[in-house]
């Protein structure tokens, strides 16, 4: 929402000079740069642009007032700003900071069924089906991209509990 709370105020950064005329010639450090002189030069207030706004009663075109700011946040959040109904829900991602390296995990496990005298990670977590899929899923993506592979923390711990490991000591 903070890029949307950007792109909401008046000129978002567009402008290089508070103000310029539309008929004015472009500045002699503008001649150069015929994309910028002319967005500078016909400086607009904020519009609503996208035919798919019909679909929430908005005309593509139409001034974006402040108040109609919180539509906007709206929309932008996938919501429909007149019934507040989720039209698109939010992608989830996992920050790459909370992402750990999936060997050390795998080479865990792997010793764990190993030392159980069992024949794969799979057969390990043979009760926990949910565990034993993400540990397969685990196996695939270190074979395809070796160390490389990253899980997330989450995911880590859920599948050490699993198998009686204590993650940190991984």
């Amino acid at each position: 929402m903070t890029q949307v709370d950007y792109r909401l105020q008046e000129g978002a950064g567009c402008r290089s000079k508070p103000h310029i005329e539309a008929s004015a010639e472009p500045s002699v450090e503008h001649r150069g740069d015929a994309q910028l002189a002319y967005r500078l030069a016909d400086e607009r207030g904020l519009m609503w642009i996208g035919e798919g706004l019909r679909d929430v009663g908005i005309v593509p075109g139409s001034t974006l007032r402040p108040a109609d700011h919180e539509a906007a946040r709206a929309i932008m959040d996938g919501v429909d700003p007149r019934s507040g109904e989720i039209l698109v829900a939010a992608k989830k991602a996992v920050d790459p900071r909370a992402m750990l390296a999936g060997v050390p995990l795998l080479q865990a496990l792997e010793k764990s069924a190993h030392d159980h005298g069992l024949r794969n990670v799979g057969a390990l977590l043979v009760d926990n089906a949910k565990m034993a899929k993400r540990a397969a899923r685990l196996e695939r993506g270190v074979q395809r991209k070796g160390e490389a592979y990253v899980l997330a923390y989450e995911d880590a711990r859920k599948l050490a509990k699993a198998a009686g490991l204590d993650l940190a000591a991984i």
